[in-house]
């Protein structure tokens, strides 16, 4: 349990670090916030080993394939959903060997708004690759 703190604690100091240095416009800051996006854009669950890590809000969508029957259903049938979720504050999770009997791959929502409007502004600052010829006053 400690090892897990102490990643969802440093998960946060660089997050922290990386909007400092993003509002100070430090490259490092820009590139810290891609690479903490990029991260967090992933869910995925089965049986055997499952990932989620997002620092602030977690919108999720996907697909969710129940590897037994969901309640109700024929013991014959096997469920297979468009599947919705949501968290907020901090948090990472993994798990090996799990009970939960369904495969699921999911994107964070608002993990992928976040890296787009990065990338939107990464490209909308960059400087020009020649910069204008100067002018010379007569």
């Amino acid at each position: 349990m400690r090892f897990i703190a102490s990643i969802l604690l440093a998960g946060c100091v660089v997050a922290l670090l990386a909007g400092v240095l993003l509002w100070k416009g430090h490259t490092a800051g820009h590139r810290l916030s891609v690479i903490l996006q990029a991260l967090s854009l992933p869910v995925i669950t089965t049986p055997w080993i499952s990932y989620l890590f997002f620092i602030g809000l977690e919108v999720h969508v996907g697909i969710q394939h129940w590897l037994v029957p969901l309640a109700g259903l024929p013991p014959d049938a096997r469920g297979t959903e468009v599947a919705f979720g949501f968290n907020y504050i901090a948090g990472i999770s993994y798990s090996f060997l799990k009970d939960t009997p369904s495969i699921g791959v999911f994107i964070n929502l608002s993990a992928l708004v976040a890296l787009l409007a990065l990338l939107h502004l990464r490209r909308s600052t960059q400087v020009p690759l020649q910069a204008p010829a100067p002018q010379v006053a007569v």
